[in-house]
């Protein structure tokens, strides 16, 4: 499985003539220059990427990479590197908004990005501490997974109907196990809404939302935002070792979380009509402003626990 996977990877950096690399700032500088290197190796051409051409798009007044120490990567930004100029000699600034309309809520979510927070806005967002209009439940935003696994559990308690529950079948270190996002054991009920954690194809895609639509013991049916009915099917996830160059643990489950609640990281590049964002704990540079920049609109937004001390500025 591991040499076809390295086949087909092969293939396509072979075969692609433009990479688009979407969300560059929660891409890390060491990630993103390993990609470079491969793609130099893999197609024998000491170009940058070997000859593609790269199209980076992003905001880095978001949220920086998160590190991660398996792999000795610190998270630094991408453009902390001195190559990055040299990569990228084009640079393109877009500044329409095409999420929100509001020209408030759109300066607040401007100086949030910033770390620097005006009179005018920290009211704004004080105000909108009021509770929604009556509509469907809003997603809510947190800083940690504590409070997302929290508030999944309590919302899918009060659901009616029966709990399903999925366990998945393990290989491997525990240790590793332990890390991964796919839960070991998995609850669902009809009309719970859930997100995709695997890119399954071109267009089932990490992070897709929708809700439990039918549920059986070899597949799940969502209903998803676009209208259409899908089963999916369990899901083998897996940890590399890059030293040991093999898999060292492996995790059967359906590739699907709850989404009552998510973290700021996993809502990074949605938008969202109806929202509840949680500011309490949000004290990383750009949290509380991608965390408010899902919103659409002031009438779906609301925002508790907020302050202006929580508002830090970029590095």
């Amino acid at each position: 499985m591991y040499d076809d996977d390295c086949r087909r990877y092969k293939d396509n950096i072979l075969n692609t003539d433009i990479l688009l690399l979407d969300e560059i700032s929660m891409l890390s500088a060491k990630l993103f220059l390993q990609i470079e290197h491969l793609c130099r190796y893999v197609r024998k051409c000491d170009m940058p990427y070997g000859g593609m051409q790269v199209i980076a798009a992003g905001d880095f007044n978001q949220l920086k990479p998160v590190p991660n120490k398996d792999y000795n990567d610190p998270g630094h930004l991408v453009i902390s590197h001195p190559d990055i100029k040299r990569l990228f000699p084009h640079h393109f600034v877009l500044k329409d908004v095409h999420r929100q309309s509001q020209v408030d809520l759109i300066q607040a979510v401007n100086e949030l990005g910033r770390g620097e927070i005006s009179k005018e806005s920290a009211d704004l967002l004080r105000r909108l501490k009021r509770s929604l209009p009556p509509g469907p439940e809003p997603v809510r935003l947190f800083a940690h997974h504590y409070d997302v696994e929290k508030c999944n559990s309590d919302h899918l308690m009060d659901m009616a109907g029966d709990d399903h529950i999925f366990r998945s079948t393990d290989t491997g270190n525990p240790d590793e196990l332990s890390k991964m996002t796919a839960p070991g054991e998995l609850h669902l009920k009809i009309g719970a809404p859930v997100i995709l954690t695997a890119n399954l194809s071109d267009s089932l895609v990490n992070g897709l939302r929708g809700v439990v639509h039918k549920i059986q013991q070899d597949f799940i049916t969502v209903l998803f935002q676009d209208g259409k009915i899908i089963k999916i099917h369990r899901y083998t996830f897996s940890v590399f070792n890059q030293l040991m160059k093999r898999n060292v643990a492996t995790r059967k489950q359906f590739p699907l979380k709850l989404a009552f609640a998510l973290t700021v990281h996993k809502s990074q590049g949605l938008s969202l009509d109806r929202v509840e964002v949680d500011c309490s704990e949000m004290n990383v540079p750009g949290q509380i402003g991608v965390a408010i920049g899902r919103a659409t609109n002031k009438k779906g937004l609301r925002v508790i626990n907020f302050h202006p001390r929580l508002v830090t500025r970029q590095p």
